[in-house]
């Protein structure tokens, strides 16, 4: 005989039991939930991002590298185009950050360049690349003491691989700032890494010019042209290296090669050789010996008889 009684009874325990679980549960979730709340808004306050996902990211790589092509074309509006697209499919990729700080600063926009290089670096904060990036930035922007701070953290990293330009960089960036000889020690440390870099030498030659050191400054810019026979600022500063020493004659020859390199090609080199050649030659009239006047021919010289 069943007992009804014993049955119902332990019915309803199971249904109280399952309910006070259902409570439990709806409780549990309700914790969860705000917790998912607490997590998004914390994730959105540290500016974390969801990561992309393995076809965005493959995307994202492809719009990548058609701004790169544009980007080498010139064509910088189409570049940014095509970031901003590949920025919203995988907001964490250095590469896309870096591309982007890099095409405004093509476009003279470094005010809106710092940010992408900063947010390159929040994504990859040990990256030499990247601190050498925020360095450029910075001496744009004529910031100096911060351009040295991103070019020594650059540097003091051993695992970069291309640091001769950053080394001049700060090199020239010290000369800015008022710090000529660790100047010299920075741009003759870089010039000895790369001894091919022109724009090295061409630094060094400045900084050498604002010192008063004449045939260092001629040494090194000697180099420039030497290196780089193309570039036409390096004959100009050369040619004022020399005029201190009143080297005038190789000077002048210089200018000209410079007139003729920058000719429909840099019309303000062109006439800053020229004004310079103008110079030169006023300076040759007037420490020139003036030539007194010629005795007169024993010939033509009569002589009158004693009365």
């Amino acid at each position: 005989m069943i007992n009804v009684k014993g049955t119902a009874k332990n019915s309803a325990r199971r249904f109280v039991s399952d309910a006070m679980g259902g409570k439990r549960m709806r409780g549990v979730m309700r914790f969860l939930a705000v917790c998912g709340l607490f997590v998004s808004w914390l994730s959105g306050l540290m500016g974390c991002v969801p990561m992309p996902t393995q076809k965005e990211a493959k995307q994202a790589q492809s719009l990548w590298e058609m701004a790169v092509q544009q980007n080498n074309r010139g064509e910088f509006r189409a570049a940014m185009a095509l970031l901003h697209r590949a920025e919203k499919l995988n907001p964490q990729s250095y590469w896309v950050q870096e591309a982007l700080g890099v095409t405004l600063l093509r476009m003279r926009r470094p005010d809106l360049a710092q940010k992408h290089f900063e947010r390159a670096l929040e994504i990859e904060p040990n990256s030499p690349r990247g601190w050498g990036n925020l360095g450029v930035v910075f001496s744009a922007l004529r910031n100096w003491k911060r351009a040295i701070v991103a070019y020594e953290k650059a540097l003091g990293n051993v695992l970069y691989q291309t640091p001769c330009n950053a080394e001049v960089s700060l090199g020239w960036a010290y000369h800015m700032d008022g710090q000529p000889e660790k100047a010299v020690e920075s741009l003759v440390r870089g010039i000895s890494h790369c001894p091919t870099l022109c724009q090295g030498y061409r630094m060094l030659g400045l900084v050498y010019k604002a010192q008063g050191k004449w045939k260092e400054a001629e040494e090194s810019l000697r180099e420039v042209v030497q290196r780089c026979d193309k570039f036409s600022p390096g004959y100009y500063h050369l040619a004022q290296a020399l005029v201190p020493q009143k080297k005038y004659r190789d000077a002048l020859l210089y200018l000209q090669k410079c007139a003729d390199i920058s000719e429909g090609k840099a019309p303000a080199v062109r006439r800053a050789c020229a004004k310079l050649t103008e110079e030169i030659q006023r300076k040759q009239t007037e420490e020139s010996p003036r030539k007194q006047t010629a005795a007169v021919p024993t010939s033509s010289v009569v002589v009158k008889p004693v009365p």
